[in-house]
């Protein structure tokens, strides 16, 4: 027998509780905790007629380098939301140039990124 699911409420801005990113430490180098440096994926005029941003959404996570992971944040109009968690000590740069060229590549054809900014 399988249990049930459980749903977790979303807040006032739709977002899951623990999806905030500490950011401001991290990119000091003041701290060393692993964090999700979240990108926004959009759709350009190039992209296919119908392209929806949670296929492109899952695809730059498939593609990005082991062992990083990600995970779909939120999908709306055109656009989805990932968080990216690089292993260790990876600077955000880093993964900004990381995902840019993941998205500037064929299976991405038609899509944009840009990072999310944070409250500081």
């Amino acid at each position: 027998m399988s249990r049930p699911r459980s749903r977790r409420a979303r807040d006032d801005a739709g977002r899951l509780p623990g999806t905030a990113c500490p950011e401001r430490p991290y990119r000091e180098g003041k701290s060393n905790v692993t964090v999700a440096h979240h990108f926004r994926i959009a759709v350009s005029a190039a992209a296919p007629a119908g392209a929806a941003p949670e296929t492109a959404a899952v695809r730059l996570i498939t593609l990005l380098p082991a062992p990083w992971t990600g995970a779909i944040v939120e999908c709306a109009d055109g656009a989805a939301v990932i968080a990216v968690t690089p292993p260790g000590a990876v600077s955000a740069p880093e993964v900004e140039r990381t995902v840019e060229e993941i998205v500037r590549g064929r299976a991405l054809t038609g899509w944009t990124s840009s990072p999310v900014e944070h409250d500081a």
